[in-house]
């Protein structure tokens, strides 16, 4: 009888921490919903450039998200031209002032790029 007594006060101790409503469950996670498409501009800081910094570019924002189907479009808006390639290969585009190259990510993953025309210009796409 006495271990049934503690069998019952367990069950309304829990019954109470959990708030009889399922509080102690397991909440669903709502999902975020992450671009399809989604811009980087090319660009030089021309602040920087007349400073006298030896400044040749970015990649802005240099991370970006977007879902799995979507694209990223590089955006060549400097007066130099500048190259787009990822280091696993994937991708390769090399762009004149003014011109864009787009690809689209079909896979989940963390694709890390860079311009191969100038040092410390780097970037990454997170695919999810």
């Amino acid at each position: 009888m006495r271990n049934a007594n503690i069998k019952s006060a367990n069950l309304i101790v829990v019954l109470l921490i959990c708030g009889f409503g399922g509080a102690c469950a397991r909440q669903p996670v709502p999902a975020i919903q992450l671009p399809i498409a989604v811009p980087v501009k090319i660009l030089v800081d021309p602040g920087l450039v007349q400073a006298g910094f030896n400044y040749e570019g970015e990649f802005r924002p240099q991370a970006v998200s977007v879902a799995v189907g979507g694209t990223v479009t590089w955006n060549n808006t400097d007066n130099k031209d500048h190259t787009v390639v990822s280091y696993d290969g994937l991708f390769n585009g090399r762009l004149q002032t003014g011109e864009s190259f787009t690809f689209n990510f079909t896979q989940n993953g963390t694709y890390k790029y860079h311009d191969v025309l100038y040092d410390g210009m780097d970037g990454v796409v997170y695919v999810r």
